[in-house]
């Protein structure tokens, strides 16, 4: 595939990929707190971090699907926000694209299609084959990925973990100059996992271009990464060779990539990244505001009772059934607060 200018490496010395101290909020909550790494030519650059630290965010800004609030991204060493529309296009049929999540570039398929329909289309819109050509490419990339056989199923027919596979694929079909995925290892089996590890690295030393992926997997980062790019809390704290990373003992990294409880990362759970709190909405802002009992009932205890304390003990039996009305609701609402 040409690049910008018939080219398809970037100019010696300049990285084929480069965020630059890339800041972003969503929804207004720091994501990317100045981001700055990049992925250099022919070579699998890895994101690794555990969930939530901004891998598919920065992913995100690599192809296009996000705006960063401040700072830049390059590719081949031009500013994608400056490019036109024109130009965008042009470069996103270069890309080989996996994103968690649904939608184009998310692991959701054309339900509509069978399987290899799905990747012939994907093939259509990015190379000028003749259909021969490119059944057989498609074909061939299923194979590679276990699952020839699904061919002509639709993706509504397969697991979650057969269709992230199927979206591997695709991602691929293309042989594209930049591969963009994002935990493609989700939903697949340990078996399975290495033999797609294995597929991507022959994949890769056979048609080369520039592989950008990130994980949590650390398998996958020690069977993939040349160079490896550690996130933590919407920042870079560690970026090089996999070898020096691997092995570095820096206290966070050693922590991070051996897996270690006890270590200067906060692990706090829900609602931190890096020791520092999310902002959190109100329970009832995130699940919908409910009564503690329905309208009509409470209307209705309430007529009751006032109807009771006007006719006073001419009414003992309506009086009674009033008392133990309110004792029950009081129960309902004690057991459900304490359940939450």
């Amino acid at each position: 595939m040409p690049g910008f200018d018939g080219h398809s490496l970037s100019p010696p010395g300049v990285p084929a990929i480069e965020l630059i101290d890339v800041h972003t909020e969503l929804e207004g909550t720091p994501v990317l707190r100045g981001v700055s790494f990049a992925a250099l030519p022919g070579r699998i650059t890895v994101l690794l971090g555990p969930s939530g630290v901004g891998k598919t965010t920065s992913l995100r800004h690599v192809v296009g699907l996000l705006t960063p609030d401040k700072g830049d991204v390059l590719v081949e060493g031009r500013s994608t926000l400056a490019m036109s529309k024109s130009k965008r296009l042009e470069l996103s049929r270069r890309f080989g694209v996996l994103l968690q999540g649904s939608g184009l570039y998310g692991s959701a398929l054309w339900d509509s299609m069978t399987v290899e329909e799905n990747l012939m289309h994907q093939l259509q819109a990015q190379v000028d084959w003749n259909e021969e050509e490119i059944y057989r490419r498609s074909q061939e990339r299923l194979r590679e990925v276990g699952l020839l056989d699904s061919a002509k199923l639709t993706p509504s027919d397969l697991s979650a973990g057969m269709r992230r596979r199927v979206a591997l694929a695709r991602a691929l079909v293309a042989d594209p100059d930049f591969a963009v995925l994002d935990s493609f290892e989700l939903g697949v089996d340990v078996v399975r996992l290495m033999g797609l590890c294995d597929m991507i690295r022959q994949r890769h030393d056979e048609i080369g271009g520039t592989y950008l992926i990130a994980t949590q997997n650390m398998e996958v980062a020690r069977r993939l990464a040349d160079d490896i790019v550690v996130l933590w809390g919407g920042r870079v704290i560690e970026e090089g060779p996999a070898e020096e990373v691997l092995t570095s003992t820096g206290a966070e990294v050693d922590q991070l990539v051996n897996g270690k409880l006890e270590g200067p990362l906060s692990l706090a759970g829900e609602g931190h990244i890096a020791g520092q709190p999310f902002p959190r909405r109100a329970r009832h802002a995130e699940e919908g505001f409910e009564l503690p009992i329905p309208l009509a009932v409470l209307f209705l205890l309430v007529g009751i009772t006032a109807s009771a304390l006007v006719l006073g003990g001419h009414q003992p039996v309506e009086l009674a059934i009033v008392i133990a009305a309110w004792i029950v609701s009081a129960a309902a609402l004690a057991v459900r607060y304490l359940r939450r």
